[in-house]
């Protein structure tokens, strides 16, 4: 379960060791130690149900080359490596992989900085539309503010770079429009 004790402590042991702090934050994204310790206990809890869920670790990073540090060959030769179990893997491909198969339009709203969500996964959701055939139905917009899910009702009528002066509401309709089926007329009352 969950903790703001655990928050504090990883906390703490980022507060205690600045310069490798540092280079998290900077690989990461994160702004700050509170957001980079409850992001790191977030996604451990995360990966604990769906190995939970799959039966087993469903990730495999053996062939994996990672980059964006300060020294990416130490990196390389010290982080661990996994092997995925087969069944676990075909878990997640069946239930958490996104295909970016849309049948009706999909609106995704994202804050510019999300410590949990970064805003580049779903400009990934976007690339997968696009490589679906499915980027008509698919309109991203930006909110001015930090936080996750932190979008508040007056941020979408707010300014003219965002969501706001009708921007959403116009590209929203016009691409909805653009790609709904015709109504039914057996629905209609």
């Amino acid at each position: 379960m969950m903790s703001p004790a655990k928050n504090e402590a990883i906390e703490k042991l980022l507060d205690s060791k600045p310069e490798q702090a540092s280079i998290i934050r900077r690989w990461t994204g994160l702004r700050n130690n509170k957001d980079t310790a409850g992001t790191l206990v977030f996604f451990t809890y995360i990966l604990k149900e769906l190995e939970q869920r799959a039966g087993g670790n469903p990730f495999d990073n053996r062939n994996t080359i990672y980059e964006g540090t300060d020294d990416d060959n130490a990196l390389n030769d010290h982080v661990a490596r996994y092997k995925s179990e087969p069944r676990a893997a075909a878990y997640l491909e069946r239930y958490y992989t996104p295909s970016g198969h849309l049948t009706r339009p999909m609106l995704a709203i994202h804050t510019t900085y999300d410590p949990l969500v970064p805003p580049w996964v779903t400009n990934m959701y976007s690339i997968l539309a696009d490589r679906a055939d499915s980027d008509q139905f698919f309109v991203q917009q930006y909110v001015k503010h930090a936080g996750h899910c932190a979008i508040q009702p007056r941020r979408l009528r707010g300014d003219s770079n965002s969501c706001g002066s009708g921007q959403l509401e116009g590209l929203g309709r016009q691409r909805a429009e653009s790609v709904m089926p015709p109504a039914d007329p057996g629905l209609e009352r």
